[in-house]
């Protein structure tokens, strides 16, 4: 065990206590208000602009308008295709089969984001598990650690508003590692990630019971 290892683990730990209290204390409504939340977060214009032109500032990639554009159409984009679904309870009743269908949440989301799409990537990452009633840990390159830092302080900002625990939403303790990461996947209920395809094959091999969703950037 690396030295590593114990901050991850305590991460974790907050996260897993704050997504028990979320889904004990949960609704639809809950869960709809978090994800706006952190859409609101991104997507209120001047917030939108300061973190576009941090990002590029960081990370040398893209430029500020397409970065704001994106950060805006995406979110929305996912909230429009999100909005009235039902994601937590009872769904399904059959009275003549007696047999009733439930989602629950699946715990603690691990997301690794990229460089190449710092806010956007994980802000909507962040969406779906929230939505869904689960808690989220994001894992930033070592370029991507400034804008998601700032992003999150807005989204916390947000959660103060609704009454939700910070640690619902938290990011790997800069500055980041492959052993932090390697250790937060170990643990995580689940794994969001956005790589290449390379790294997808690794990351199959690492944890392959716990990969629930990989986009694969050629």
């Amino acid at each position: 065990m690396t030295a590593m290892q114990p901050e991850i683990e305590r991460l974790f730990e907050r996260a897993q206590k704050a997504q028990q209290t979320y889904e004990e204390n949960g609704t639809q409504r809950r869960f709809d208000l978090a994800a706006q939340a952190v859409a609101w977060a991104l997507i209120e214009p001047k917030r939108n602009v300061e973190l576009a032109k941090l990002a590029v500032a960081e990370t040398g990639l893209g430029n500020v308008n397409d970065k704001i554009i994106k950060n805006h159409r995406k979110t929305l984009g996912l909230l429009r295709d999100i909005k009235d679904q039902k994601s937590f309870g009872l769904v399904k009743d059959n009275p003549i089969t007696g047999i009733s269908e439930f989602l629950r949440p699946k715990g603690v989301i691990a997301a690794i984001v990229p460089s190449t799409n710092p806010l956007a990537t994980p802000v909507n990452n962040t969406i779906n598990a929230l939505k869904t009633g689960n808690a989220i840990i994001l894992a930033p390159s070592p370029k991507g650690v400034a804008p998601l830092k700032k992003l999150l302080t807005y989204i916390h900002a947000e959660f103060d508003r609704i009454g939700l625990n910070h640690d619902l939403v938290q990011m790997v303790p800069d500055p980041p590692s492959k052993d932090k990461t390697a250790r937060l996947m170990q643990l995580a209920d689940m794994l969001v990630v956005t790589v290449r395809k390379i790294m997808y094959e690794q990351l199959i091999h690492l944890a392959p019971q716990l990969l629930g969703l990989a986009r694969v950037m050629l």
